[in-house]
């Protein structure tokens, strides 16, 4: 994840071992869902994402990658 802190852009790269379907969702801090979107089956190597974070009020979010073998979660935080 990078840049973090971020404020206007956000690049979240992730590798896949081998193709699979990928879901990304983003947490405020108290745990409410505020992003998410399927990214369908993806296939194996490196991927990034740019969630839109424009409207996204300065604080902890936590952003969560999940696929069928596994879910990683980072801890992100947006300066104003």
């Amino acid at each position: 994840m990078f840049p973090n802190p971020f404020v206007g852009r956000l690049t979240i790269s992730y590798q896949l071992e081998r193709e699979q379907p990928v879901s990304f969702n983003l947490y405020d801090a108290v745990g409410n869902r505020v992003a998410g979107v399927g990214l369908g089956v993806q296939a194996a190597g490196t991927h990034s994402l740019h969630p839109n974070v424009a409207g996204l009020a300065p604080g902890v979010y936590f952003c969560e990658l999940v696929t069928p073998t596994e879910s990683r979660t980072y801890r992100l935080v947006k300066a104003q």
